[in-house]
This record gives structure tokens, C-alpha cells and sequence, in this order.
């Protein structure tokens, strides 16, 4: 028995593909709580600084972890989608 090719490019994946890598990749999980975290600590630091209560601290908390979270997210989506894009096409080499 011989080495079986790969299909030719473009291959075709499922619609879901891309979001399934990224919802198991530790890395986006990790990013997605800590921007959950952000939401929700930035929505109680607006009440309280509308009420004066807290004086912003919950802005702070809900821009640190926004901070952390989305770029967290973003990366690891533009990995996910690098690695599909290869899959699908497969890779160009520079020469």
C-alpha cells in the first residue's frame, strides 16, 4: 500500500471548526472568563459609581481584566484560524 495524499486544496471543513478548536483551547477559555469577569465587574463598577458608592474600584477591576481577557481571546482565535487556514490550503512556503 502506497502513502495516501491529502485532498487538494482548498479542502473543506465543518462551519463550526474554528470555534470548536478555540472553545477547547485552554488558552481563549482562560481569556473568555477573565473578559466575562470584565463585563460583569465593569456593569456593577458603573451602578456603583453612579451611586457613588464605590468610587470607580469596580471600573478599575473591569478594565484590568478586559485588559488580560479580549487580547487573550483575540490571539488564540488568530491561531485557531492560522491553523484552519493550513489545513484548508495547506502551507505556502516564502520561496
Amino acid at each position: 500500500m502506497g502513502v495516501l495524499e491529502p485532498p487538494p486544496p482548498p479542502r473543506s471543513f465543518r462551519s463550526d471548526y474554528l470555534w470548536r478548536q478555540v472553545g477547547t483551547d485552554a488558552g481563549a477559555i482562560v481569556g473568555a472568563i477573565f473578559a466575562f469577569i470584565g463585563v460583569v465587574f465593569g456593569c456593577v463598577g458603573i451602578a456603583l459609581t453612579i451611586s457613588l458608592v464605590g468610587a470607580m474600584v469596580g471600573l478599575i477591576l473591569a478594565g484590568l481584566f478586559a485588559l488580560i481577557g479580549i487580547p487573550l481571546v483575540v490571539w488564540r482565535y488568530n491561531e485557531a484560524q492560522q491553523t484552519l487556514n493550513v489545513l484548508q490550503v495547506g502551507q505556502q512556503f516564502p520561496f
